[in-house]
């Protein structure tokens, strides 16, 4: 008996649980869905080195890429265990090399348009994702698979989320292009709000989102902190709180 669990226990011989509802082509599209969010990392990592050196000097918008990129790195993690909780193989698929630095600097002459492409293509990245997660989405229901519709309509209502206040920060970046007192207003708000829910939320994995109104929404954070929402959560209505740029 002892010889028989030695020989399956951690094997890739081991049968899984898994449920027979779980079709193999929603596997397959959800391992694309865990490629697809480490490759958007490197991405953002790569824009937060960028905008982090010294020769740049915009440290609000390298530390938000770096929360940005720590939080989707969160976000990749829950396809795993989705997957593993249905018994489904998880499979690492190639992550392509990241923009170098020299890349970023190519992008403008001009460090507001750089910071303005910077986010732009993070808006890109982020209709992608949602529109990755609607396909998805579609084919759980087509396979009545009610628990992936579940798992993926939570991700999806917080990614339309992230396009809207994404697609605000890019607005009011095109309306100050060519301005740099006003990009390092921008920059400067960008590291209080950041730094101040990364605190509050005792981990870093908070998105800003519309800035140039003044008011800092936490959308995303890991369930495993959700108690913590309640210091950085900010009442909106009737208030004007925060910096207005």
């Amino acid at each position: 008996m002892a010889q028989s669990s030695q020989n399956f226990v951690g094997q890739k011989e081991t049968p899984f649980a898994r449920d027979s509802v779980l079709k193999d082509e929603v596997v397959d599209k959800l391992n694309e869905a865990l490629t697809f969010k480490y490759n958007t990392v490197h991405i953002l990592d790569s824009a937060a080195a960028y905008f982090g050196s010294d020769n740049v000097g915009l440290c609000g918008i390298a530390w938000y890429f770096k929360v940005a990129s720590v939080a989707e790195k969160a976000d990749a993690y829950k396809v795993v265990e989705f997957l593993n909780s249905r018994g489904a193989p998880v499979k690492w698929g190639k992550v392509c090399e990241p923009p170098s630095c020299s890349e970023w600097s190519k992008k403008g002459k001009d460090c507001t348009v750089i910071v303005k492409k910077a986010f732009e293509k993070q808006l890109a990245i982020e209709k992608v994702g949602l529109e990755c997660e609607l396909k998805l989405s579609k084919l759980a229901m087509e396979n009545n698979d009610s628990h992936t519709c579940h798992f993926i309509g939570c991700c999806t209502e917080m990614k339309a989320k992230k396009v809207h206040c994404l697609s605000g920060i890019v607005a009011h970046l095109k309306s100050v292009e060519g301005c740099h007192h006003a990009i390092k207003d921008f920059d400067r708000e960008l590291e209080c709000k950041v730094e101040c829910c990364a605190k509050a939320a005792g981990v870093e994995a908070v998105i800003c989102c519309r800035l140039q109104m003044g008011v800092c929404k936490r959308l995303w954070l890991t369930e495993s902190f959700m108690p913590s929402w309640k210091f950085i959560e900010e009442k909106v209505h009737g208030t004007a709180g925060g910096l207005d740029v």
